[in-house]
């Protein structure tokens, strides 16, 4: 069994989680590993407009499980499952719909 685990604090309070952990199933034939990462960040940019986030704030995951099957010498299968998502607001700028004089208009908001 092999395993690996990491936490970073940086700028702009940006935290960041990942690790992985891996296991034999049958030895030297089938094995799992499975790792993820999850990140937020506040955004370096200040966003003036109430109840919108900061630019280029983020929050976001994502999460990998693989399994390897070694059925000969010269045969190996690798089934993969990876799943992301990603809730971010890039370079500032973000749009904020609302209704002005009975028809939509895009406020866009730095």
């Amino acid at each position: 069994m092999s395993a690996d685990f990491a936490v970073s604090f940086e700028n702009y309070s940006q935290k960041e989680v990942s690790g992985a952990v891996g296991t034999p199933i049958l030895e030297d034939v089938l094995s799992v590993r499975l790792a993820g990462t999850w990140t937020e960040a506040d955004g370096w940019f200040e966003n003036k407009q109430p109840g919108l986030d900061d630019g280029n704030a983020v929050e976001q995951y994502g999460a990998r499980l693989t399994v390897a099957w070694q059925a000969s010498d010269t045969l190996e299968a690798v089934l993969r499952y990876t799943h992301t998502d990603k809730d971010a607001v890039n370079y500032g700028i973000q749009s904020q719909y609302f209704r002005s004089w009975s028809r939509w208009r895009c406020l866009w908001a730095l």
